[in-house]
């Protein structure tokens, strides 16, 4: 190992050698030399640490405190959102369209509540149309949270803020936007199909459908985080629409739903807020149907 050691020594020396006669050749070429050697002496003389010098120690990864990160991070998600329109605006007008749409359509039906069916009516009404603008959420967030995630590696390998701070600055900055979708979406369609207007059925509604609109652009927002690019997540985020359509007790009841299948619907719960929103909305009412076996007693 020692001969080798050697051998390898005198090739590096050697070619090092080589690269200086080159380099000496090529400096011979210019019409001014004399700051080239200088440079060269220069960058030569600056490799060598000084005597007693110490390598660079800084007491934490980053500059600021989990707190500061969290405020820039904050701070640069607004600016993105703000500065967005053609997400945000395109979000709500949507969400306008889809309102007045539903409203036009089940105009004052929530008035007719004689029987099962026109219950059903209202109550498909509703879950079609959060489900729909759901949808909509979640797609339209994957390309916005694809490209903000190309900024976050670089900027996350430069040391500026870790990945915690800069997810709860992602899933905080969503909150706003999604409140004033829901007022935009909730006093159309609630003034538009003629619901009772009560405060506590009024929030009960706003709540229901600000959830819904929120967890679903948190779906969109993690099938992104875990895979490649909004393509893909789109495709794996269509996979789930299915089963939230499946399971989440509307077009299969929660009676006829095994215990298995009881547990994924428990999970995938889009429909029970809606049920709860209008069980709530008919406390203690007999609905009176044509036929008697159809008749329900809501809670």
């Amino acid at each position: 190992m020692t001969e080798m050691a050697k051998i390898e020594r005198e090739r590096e020396n050697n070619n090092n050698n080589i690269n200086e006669l080159n380099e000496e050749a090529q400096m011979e070429k210019l019409p001014n030399p004399l700051p080239y050697r200088r440079n060269k002496a220069l960058v030569k003389e600056l490799s060598v640490p000084p005597p007693g010098a110490k390598d660079l120690y800084f007491p934490s990864q980053y500059s600021q405190p989990t707190m500061g990160q969290f405020k820039s991070c904050l701070w640069k998600q607004y600016l993105t959102y703000w500065r967005s329109p053609d997400y945000n605006l395109v979000r709500y007008m949507f969400t306008l369209l889809v309102a007045l749409v539903v409203g036009t359509v089940f105009w004052k039906v929530g008035t007719k509540r004689s029987n099962s069916g026109n219950l059903t009516t209202i109550i498909g009404a509703m879950y079609g149309s959060l489900f729909f603008v759901g949808v909509n959420n979640c797609q339209t967030v994957q390309p916005v949270v694809a490209i903000e995630r190309t900024v976050f590696y670089r900027e996350r390998a430069a040391g500026m803020y870790s990945a915690l701070p800069y997810a709860i600055a992602q899933v905080i900055i969503e909150i706003p936007y999604c409140f004033v979708q829901t007022m935009l979406f909730s006093f159309i369609v609630y003034a538009m199909v003629s619901f009772e207007w009560q405060v506590a059925k009024v929030f009960w509604f706003l709540f229901v459908s600000f959830f819904t609109f929120l967890y679903f652009t948190y779906y969109g927002m993690m099938t992104v985080s875990i895979t490649p690019n909004h393509q893909v997540a789109s495709i794996f985020g269509a996979a789930f629409y299915g089963l939230f359509n499946l399971f989440s007790g509307f077009f299969i009841a929660r009676p006829f739903l095994v215990d298995i299948l009881h547990n994924v619907h428990q999970t995938l719960h889009i429909f029970t807020l809606v049920e709860e929103k209008f069980i709530y909305d008919l406390p203690n009412r007999f609905v009176k149907c044509i036929k008697p076996e159809e008749n329900v007693k809501l809670r």
